[in-house]
């Protein structure tokens, strides 16, 4: 009767089918296909599809002769899924350890959810809790209310629908269930990936389209998306653009022809910096932690850079500070890289976020996991590294993720933005908080006008770049430029400021839109 009961196949198909889809929505948002745990992913899900769909066919045909065909199906899910989190455990090096238990607990779930085995309910409580905390750590501010509301009536529903219920009711929550998870589903990819007008965007005042990747632009085909970076070159017209995707790499774009060149790394471009004097640049390369050191004179037009040389450093390269030191007759270049505490010479190393003053030749980095502020001075001379100042952030373990520092509108002082919870903290120069301002949640990137009188805010999950006046901290205006807006630099004038975003590039004139 386990395949004729209406009533109790319906239920397990809703059930199985929405595990399914949850298990999805917990696999890595971006696949490269240059990771052993994208090969992986590739062979695991075919593998699981077509384990349910069998399934679920001898389910509502009644075929139960099939069985043995699927067993053999779903045997490589526990493997597999073991593998896949390995894999994703050595991609992320402890950054979010949360995927690889979800993929675990939930390759689990299915295996005792086919053998009706009775760790199955345990599998499934912890692979829910996995997944909420899944949804904790990404989705920022009010998104986490509907986030818990969902749970709890998937939770509730869950228990509704156990085997050892089959009635009306029960079918009917697992309907409600299953919507609920479709809405939430498409609501949070909305979010992210939703399609913007472009030419709303273009039609505002003071904003320059630069170039955009959704309708057949040559040079947004170059880019790629995720853009990482838009920033100005030692040539006035030159902007250089670094994307996150492998098909993107570095593209130089010409500001007064239109043209665009991309150098193809061999990697995603993160970060830049660049020594005008020498026309020497350094993109930091996230796929394979590696630091490209490029010619910058050597790139003729509609050709590839010539690539000076190419340094391992760590396996996560991101947030570069580039200066030259005389020390025993040789250029010493200072890094700092993130995903590790510690800074040494030559590659230093240090945490997500950090602030360089080349005046004082001082660095204030931001250590995870203990969440201090530390202000560190360089010796020009023998190189080592001193401790001016620590001080340990007071701010709640569950607000601390996705945070970003930059320079404050007084001198010394530091501004800090919590991604999570849409609010900049204002230290002073001993590391004192003065002033908890919110503004929205999801914000990302910040950066000041060259008065320091205008702060600029990258919303990344509502796609606003928000003004802000630092004498009184309120929003004196904001224009929607497109979702998943990271890049965010001030051009060497300090009149126009460069734009990323999930719509293309963008030049905004202060200007206009601060009304100079």
């Amino acid at each position: 009767m386990y395949y004729f009961n209406k009533f109790k196949r319906t239920t397990i198909i809703f059930r199985e089918l929405s595990i399914f889809i949850l298990w999805i929505t917990a696999t890595p948002p971006i696949i490269n296909f240059d990771y052993l745990d994208d090969y992986l992913f590739l062979i695991w899900l075919p593998i699981l599809s077509i384990a349910h769909i069998v399934k679920w066919g001898c389910m509502i045909f009644g075929k139960s002769t099939l069985r043995l065909p699927v067993f053999l199906l779903y045997a490589p899910v526990i493997p597999l899924s073991l593998l896949w989190a390995v894999a994703l455990f050595a991609e992320t090096r402890l950054i979010n350890p949360i995927n690889p238990l979800i993929v675990i607990v939930g390759g689990a779930s299915t295996f005792f959810l086919h053998h009706r085995h009775r760790l199955h309910g345990i599998a499934v409580i912890a692979f829910a809790v996995l997944h909420l905390v899944l949804i904790m750590a990404y989705l920022p501010g009010e998104i986490l209310l509907w986030a818990l509301v969902f749970w709890a009536l998937l939770l509730f529903g869950g228990v509704l629908i156990k085997e050892t219920v089959y009635s009306i009711p029960s079918w009917t929550v697992s309907m409600a269930v299953m919507t609920i998870l479709t809405v939430f589903i498409a609501h949070q990819f909305y979010l992210v990936n939703g399609d913007d007008d472009p030419d709303q965007i273009k039609s505002q005042n003071g904003v320059e389209n630069l170039f955009t990747y959704k309708h057949g632009d040559p040079v947004g085909l170059l880019v790629g998306e995720q853009i990482m970076f838009v920033q100005e070159g030692c040539a006035a017209e030159h902007i250089f653009i670094g994307s996150q995707y492998k098909g993107g790499g570095l593209v130089r774009y010409n500001l007064d022809t239109g043209e665009a060149d991309r150098a193809d790394i061999g990697g995603t471009s993160d970060d830049l910096v660049m020594d005008c004097e020498k026309w020497e640049m350094i993109i930091g390369d996230f796929s394979y932690g590696a630091l490209h050191f490029l010619d910058m004179k050597n790139w003729p037009r509609h050709t590839r850079p010539s690539i000076l040389s190419k340094q391992q450093v760590t396996r996560i390269t991101r947030n570069l500070a580039y200066g030259h030191y005389y020390f025993l007759s040789e250029d010493v270049t200072f890094f700092v890289l993130n995903n590790r505490a510690e800074l040494i010479l030559d590659s230093m190393v240090g945490p997500d976020e950090w602030i360089y003053n080349r005046e004082k030749n001082q660095f204030i980095v931001f250590t995870e996991p203990d969440f201090d502020l530390l202000r560190l001075e360089v010796d020009r001379y023998s190189g080592k590294i001193k401790v001016l100042a620590r001080r340990h952030l007071e701010i709640p373990t569950y607000k601390r993720l996705n945070l970003f520092l930059t320079e404050g509108p007084e001198k010394g002082s530091i501004l800090i933005s919590s991604m999570w919870e849409g609010t900049i903290r204002l230290l002073d120069e001993n590391f004192l908080e003065q002033q908890s301002i919110f503004v929205a949640p999801g914000i990302r990137n910040m950066t000041l006008t060259p008065d320091r009188k205008i702060l600029m805010i990258a919303g990344y999950t509502d796609g606003y770049l928000y003004f802000m006046d630092t004498g009184t901290w309120k929003i004196v205006n904001k224009i929607y430029l497109g979702r998943r807006m990271r890049a965010l630099t001030l051009s060497n004038n300090g009149k126009y400021v460069y734009v990323g975003s999930s719509q293309g590039g963008f030049r905004v004139e202060l200007a206009v839109i601060l009304n100079y």
